[in-house]
This record gives C-alpha cells, structure tokens and sequence, in this order.
C-alpha cells in the first residue's frame, strides 16, 4: 500500500504493516518502492453493509435497554425514607 499525503508523511507499507522509504512532514521528495496486490475478499466484500447495519441495530437496542433499565431501578436518593432525615436532624454523619 502506498500512502501519499501533501502535508504528512508518505510512505510505502508493506502486506506485513512495515513501513519504508518515508518522508518527512512538509518535505518535498520522490518516493520509490514496490506495491504488491492481494487476492480474495475483504470480510467487508464478502458481508457488505450487513455488518455495519447489525452494528447500529446492537448499538440502538443495548442504549434502549439502558435507559428503560436506568428508569426501571430506583435510585438512591429515591430509596430514602422521610423517617430516616428526622432521625438525624436531616444531616447526614
């Protein structure tokens, strides 16, 4: 893969992630090296927009479930009896 920028780094990477022949920031220069092409299908190819779609489903039904969970506990604060404030002249020890 080769990754050309016109303000950042450019470099070529190799299939195993190691990256060589790069430039430095704001840094003219020519860079040389071998890209090689793969084969077969990425998992994205293979499953398309499925798995970003299930994605977001899991998202929106686990921030539902925490908030009907959220609203079906009751809290602390409403756990507190009026019995328990006279008891200490309503301040806490």
């Amino acid at each position: 893969m080769l990754h050309a920028s016109i303000s950042g780094i450019t470099g070529v990477i190799d299939p195993d992630g190691d990256v060589s022949d790069t430039g430095e920031l704001f840094v003219n220069k020519v860079t040389k090296g071998t890209v090689q092409a793969t084969e077969g299908e990425t998992l994205y190819v293979r499953l398309g927009d499925w798995v970003l779609l299930a994605a977001g489903a899991a998202l929106v039904l686990v921030a539902a479930w925490s908030v009907w969970w959220g609203r079906r506990r009751p809290s602390a604060v409403d756990s507190v009896q009026p019995s328990d404030t006279k008891a200490t002249g309503g301040v806490d020890s």
